[in-house]
């Protein structure tokens, strides 16, 4: 009788520790769901792309030279070279944004940028990219190589360094260096940080349009 007594008490002590375990796990699990909501809601991300003048319905430079324009190559860091907007905390430092990134490849987003600048700049001109180009004897060829392209948190700048070259067919070609910086203003946000990557983009797509006038 007192084993049976007792074989009573254990079943009802294992049903109690069974509903106990049980019950922790739901709650467990509701924790760990409700997380992972709230997470997902703190990184919704965005997407952004750069802007050309075209877009922005400005005047390019005056000039009326007619020739074909390749664009050949454009290079990236490969810290540059991602889907997450860098921003550059001091010298050696950056950041990597989850919730804002790039709408498509970030290099591909440049040279399709500067292709149209410099339609605006040279209307009457063939502006091609290798290799959906047709060869020209007179053609001339336009490389680009970033350096650094982001906003400097600690100068409150959009900061664009780039080492660029003009070549004609079986000549020599002229390499130049370009430092562009635009302040942000009081605002902030991603929206405006594009806004002026884009602007740099601009005044450098002014420099190489002047420096092809007169190559």
């Amino acid at each position: 009788m007192h084993n049976m007594k007792a074989l009573i008490k254990d079943k009802k002590f294992l049903t109690i520790s069974l509903r106990g375990i049980f019950v922790s796990c739901i709650s467990l699990f509701l924790f760990c769901f409700l997380g992972c909501v709230s997470n997902y809601k703190k990184t919704e991300q965005r997407f952004y792309l750069l802007e050309s003048r075209l877009n922005q319905k400005e005047k390019g430079v005056d000039i009326t030279t007619s020739r074909q324009i390749v664009i050949s190559d454009i290079r990236l860091p490969n810290y540059l070279d991602r889907p997450q907007i860098v921003s550059i905390l001091n010298k050696n430092q950056l950041t990597f944004s989850e919730s804002a990134r790039w709408g498509e490849s970030l290099k591909k987003d440049i040279v399709r940028v500067v292709r149209k600048n410099l339609m605006a700049d040279f209307p009457h001109s063939n502006i091609e990219v290798v290799p959906h180009y047709q060869r020209g004897k007179d053609s001339l060829y336009l490389s680009i190589e970033i350096t650094s392209f982001a906003f400097d948190e600690g100068l409150g700048k959009v900061t664009l360094e780039a080492i660029w070259s003009l070549e004609k067919v079986n000549q020599s070609h002229k390499t130049y260096t370009d430092y562009i910086s635009l302040p942000l203003g009081k605002s902030k946000n991603t929206e405006r940080v594009v806004s002026k990557m884009s602007d740099c983009l601009g005044k450098l797509s002014d420099k190489i349009a002047m420096t092809i006038e007169e190559f």
